[in-house]
């Protein structure tokens, strides 16, 4: 799936973090400097410790990924130019307009939309939040240095040992434990977001309650964002396509593919 994550100045990531972190997600690291713009990238393991570490003392925005399509190559490492090179594009998530092949991801393919069709940023974010409202993204801006995030799904709020309050992309890619899911959502850590205001959602208020329509099964208390991710399960299981939907199952939020196999085990 991918985790990223803003860390502040003056904060070390722990080794348990970082262990959990690599393990879910061992494709590789990017790393952005919030002050210089410098990107840092490697998909060494030792490397990307070493990496942290010379980071503890600078504010960062950190990307891990975990490759469920395209090649695993230092290409396919988060952080594209886009608009001119102005910006730098990450998410976590899975897309609904890109399914991503056996050379380039999903969100490679959808970098090269937007710098293939020029987009300006208003218009990347415009088409963010209207199509791709079960991802996160982030893009950071080299003139300003500001994080951006468009209005689609939410981060969840967690304190590091250290008491620092660190917005994580998401809860399942990573120990639940470490970050733990008493947190809400929150996307206050951004320097600036476009769109309304986002929806909170707390899985502790989760219920087994399904209720159906047009044939689709539907948990009732799922936030949009995640009822998303769970009708792209949906679609991709009735498609009858195996390595479609086997994708989809490596990129899903495991509560969201929970959820649907209860549904299928009980019919």
């Amino acid at each position: 799936m991918c985790m990223m994550f803003r860390k502040p100045s003056n904060i070390a990531i722990p080794d348990t973090y970082f262990k959990s972190l690599w393990d879910s997600n061992p494709d590789g690291i990017s790393i952005i400097e919030i002050e210089s713009g410098v990107i840092h990238k490697t998909k060494d393991k030792a490397s990307a410790r070493l990496l942290l570490d010379e980071m503890v003392k600078r504010d960062c925005f950190i990307h891990f990924r975990l490759g469920t399509s395209g090649n695993s190559t230092m290409d396919q490492l988060h952080g594209w130019p886009v608009v001119n090179g102005r910006y730098n594009f990450f998410h976590n998530g899975v897309l609904r307009t890109f399914r991503g092949n056996d050379q380039k991801s999903d969100t490679q393919q959808l970098v090269d939309m937007f710098n293939d069709g020029s987009f300006t940023l208003e218009a990347i974010v415009a088409y963010l939040e209207e199509f791709e409202q079960g991802s996160r993204f982030t893009l950071y801006d080299r003139e300003t240095k500001e994080l951006i995030t468009p209005d689609c799904a939410e981060w969840h709020t967690a304190k590091l040992p250290c008491g620092n309050d660190i917005c994580w992309s998401n809860t399942y890619a990573i120990d639940a434990e470490l970050i733990g899911l008493q947190s809400l959502y929150s996307k206050g850590w951004s320097n600036k977001s476009f769109g309304g205001s986002s929806s909170y959602y707390d899985w502790n208020d989760i219920d087994d309650e399904v209720v159906h329509f047009d044939d689709t099964p539907r948990v009732s208390k799922l936030s949009d964002p995640d009822y998303m991710e769970y009708s792209i399960l949906v679609e991709s299981l009735s498609n009858d396509n195996f390595d479609e939907f086997q994708r989809t199952v490596a990129q899903c939020n495991s509560k969201v593919l929970a959820l649907l196999l209860k549904e299928l085990w009980s019919q």
